[in-house]
């Protein structure tokens, strides 16, 4: 006859000292590597028309990760795609969550400056955890899933809330990707500092925030619909896209710290910060800055109490990806908002010098941040698999 196969058989008499020694050993080991929610039991699975997932798992260092934090993980997209997959438009790239008893769709947002972007050996991607983890423990209970040549319908990606005037983002803090808004039109969450009047413009099928016609560098625009925070990363993609005489031009996003925020802007080569209040001075040279016409990067602040860092990624096919601008300055104050300063036209045509932001985002920073990882790809067959013995009575003694 046939039975299943039996795998709750007790230990015999000589395996069971052993046993006795080595369980506290294991609950010590346990301890110090505590998951953060039991895994989806065996037999689960997201989507049956979706071919394969991998687990992500995400690990937090000295500091608990709240609920809602910004993470992200590291993929070779072009593999899948090439390998039959992955749809190239990527509507099948999904990442979901057990919550200890049914599946979540969560929304999540391709990185198309740190990284590679989509449909190469380094995709990031983005999503919010959805409950908290516990300083030195982890969570196993993300997945990425795809491979599902049918998927007609966009995954979810609600990142862009106009910093806050909307209903808030699923993937960061606050961010702004101005697409909602038309162009020419003055974008709502965000208020003109002084004569500046910014406005959405187009760049092929892309929306960017662009400034208008000034002779005041200093002016600016202040993500007002956001409220004050502290301990976050502020960044935004900039676009140098347009020159004149003039070759340089630069972004500052600052800390509005009541007035006595900084602002970092860069060119290609150098950087320079200063206060809000815009004191001049000589640009700090340095040659891993990339940032020539025609080409977007991205600028990030890290604001860690009063302590600030800043950070420029190269535009893509420069190196190193990361460059430190400087670290360890000390604000004036922990807590703010987010500002714009962008590179404008002067009014003699012959000046022009042109650089646009978009992508704006704010994430919540602990320190450590938590680190994320992939498993290998697994397959809805695997989770169904039995094995059946056949047993001789003849020969049960």
């Amino acid at each position: 006859m046939h039975r299943e196969k039996s795998y709750g058989r007790p230990p015999s008499s000589g395996t069971l000292l052993p046993l006795l020694i080595a369980l506290p050993i294991i609950g010590i080991l346990l301890y110090l590597a505590t998951p953060a929610r039991a895994s989806a039991p065996v037999g689960e699975w997201w989507n049956g028309n979706y071919s394969f997932c991998k687990k992500i798992t995400i690990t937090a260092g000295s500091t608990d990760v709240p609920s809602g934090y910004s993470v992200s993980f590291s993929e070779n997209t072009a593999t899948l795609i090439t390998n039959g997959k992955l749809r190239t438009d990527g509507k099948d790239w999904r990442v979901v969550y057990w919550n200890g008893s049914s599946w979540v769709q969560l929304d999540r947002w391709v990185d198309d400056i740190i990284g590679d972007g989509w449909n190469s050996a380094n995709t990031i991607t983005w999503f919010k955890t959805q409950t908290g983890i516990p300083a030195s423990s982890f969570d196993d209970n993300y997945y990425v899933c795809y491979g599902y040549a049918g998927e007609t319908l966009a995954a979810p990606a609600y990142m862009s809330d106009s910093m806050g005037a909307d209903a808030a983002s699923n993937v960061f803090w606050y961010a702004d990707d101005f697409e909602e808004h038309a162009s020419s039109t003055d974008p709502d969450g965000w208020t003109d500092q002084g004569t500046e009047d910014f406005k959405v413009t187009l760049h092929g099928s892309e929306k960017w925030f662009q400034a208008q016609t000034s002779n005041n560098w200093m002016n600016g625009s202040t993500a007002s619909s956001m409220s004050n925070i502290g301990n976050a990363v502020w960044s935004a993609r900039i676009y140098f896209h347009q020159n004149g005489t003039n070759s340089w031009g630069g972004i500052g996003v600052h800390i509005a710290n009541g007035g006595a925020g900084r602002i970092v802007v860069v060119r290609d080569g150098a950087y320079y910060h200063t206060s809000e209040a815009w004191v001049g001075g000589a640009w700090i040279a340095n040659t891993d800055i990339h940032f020539p016409l025609g080409t977007k990067g991205r600028i990030e602040l890290v604001a860690n109490g009063t302590n600030l860092d800043a950070y420029w990624y190269n535009p893509s096919g420069y190196s190193p990806e990361k460059v430190t601008l400087f670290t360890g300055y000390t604000m004036p104050s922990g807590t703010g908002k987010l500002g714009v300063y962008v590179e404008r036209p002067w009014t003699s045509p012959g000046n022009n010098r042109w650089i646009d932001a978009d992508d704006i985002i704010i994430r919540q920073y602990v320190t450590s941040e938590p680190t994320s990882g992939l498993g290998a790809e697994e397959v809805p067959a695997k989770f169904f698999y039995r094995k059946t013995i056949t047993i001789d009575r003849s020969r049960v003694g």
